[in-house]
């Protein structure tokens, strides 16, 4: 997920505690990463990446309270560009 801070927000800490407590909290993850993006033309922009043990893992992720409060926040201070994916078996 890329999260593009909207201008004047003065909540960039504040977001990216929330992410990397919402990935400390959530069952099943594998990889968890929160970081800032290194391109700053682009603005503030922060990069959330989670690897998850399998689907429903990721599905319980989804349907959790943690996960539904943070997007709330987001949704206040933040656009954002979401992909999610089943990565390919070996």
């Amino acid at each position: 997920m890329g999260l593009s801070l909207k201008p004047v927000t003065q909540t960039r800490a504040k977001a990216v505690n929330l992410l990397q407590e919402l990935g400390q909290s959530a069952v099943g993850v594998r990889e968890w990463v929160v970081t800032e993006s290194l391109d700053s033309r682009k603005g503030d922009v922060i990069v959330e990446n989670g690897l998850f043990e399998n689907q429903a893992a990721f599905e319980e992720f989804r349907a959790s309270e943690a996960h539904l409060e943070a997007g709330k926040f987001m949704q206040e201070i933040a656009d954002w560009l979401v992909g999610d994916y089943l990565e390919h078996q070996k």
